[in-house]
């Protein structure tokens, strides 16, 4: 039953169009070259929301630097 549902889904064109595709595409990876000096090459994330802090920051932003692996959050 599985196959006949899959097969009806693939060649009915109102679900083709309808369909929200739920599967992201790959990534392009590259190779980084080691950098010769510190914080030639940073690396930066967030995370949040949370709950507000007293200056109502609610996101935190955190660099790593790719030599020595030094971590700044703010």
């Amino acid at each position: 039953m599985r196959r006949a549902v899959e097969q009806h889904i693939g060649s009915c064109d109102k679900c083709a169009r309808h369909n929200i595709r739920r599967a992201k595409e790959d990534g392009h990876l590259k190779n980084v070259q080691p950098p010769d000096d510190v914080f030639q090459i940073v690396h930066m994330d967030f995370w949040g929301p949370m709950t507000a802090s007293d200056d109502g920051n609610r996101y935190v932003l955190v660099l790593t630097d790719n030599l020595s692996k030094y971590v700044i959050a703010e």
